[in-house]
Order: structure tokens, then sequence, then C-alpha cells
């Protein structure tokens, strides 16, 4: 659904709310955290609980996730991994 106004209905809530508003690209996000392990993805949601309470929007988070179980190694099971503990920390 492009250009829906997704975002901008994020970051109005956020204002009403007023707590802060952080958006980050899913690909940008993933290319952070390949190749750092699981410490690079834990250092992001210490930020993200400090700065509690605040919406964080994962744009195009689709490039985090693809379909899971057909990783066999590397940076596609470090995907894996990742969007997993991404769930749990949901």
């Amino acid at each position: 659904l492009l250009g829906t106004g997704r975002a901008l209905l994020d970051r109005v809530t956020a204002g009403e709310a007023s707590v802060p508003f952080i958006t980050v690209n899913g690909s940008e996000f993933l290319e952070m955290l390949v190749g750092v392990d699981q410490r690079g993805f834990v250092t992001c949601l210490q930020w993200l609980e400090k700065n509690a309470p605040c919406i964080l929007l994962i744009d195009e988070i689709d490039a985090i996730g693809g379909k899971q179980g057909q990783g066999h190694r590397g940076a596609r099971n470090e995907q894996e991994n990742t969007l997993n503990q991404m769930l749990v920390e949901m």
C-alpha cells in the first residue's frame, strides 16, 4: 500500500501521545545488524527502552523477515535470528 499515509498516521499518533517517533527502513536496519550478531540489535533495544515510551516504525519490515525456515547458513540464519528476537521483544 504505497503512499497511503501510514507513516504520517504513525507520526501524528506519536505527536498526539507526546512520545518520540523513530522510523527506520527495514533493509537499512538489517544492514546495520548483519555481521554484528545480536549485540547490535540488543543495543538498539536498549536505546529504545531508554527512550520509552516511543513509537518505532520499521518501514518495509519484510526486508528483515522473508520466509522463515529456509535459511541454510550465514546471513540468512542471522536474519531469522534477528527477526525472532524482534518478535520476542515486541
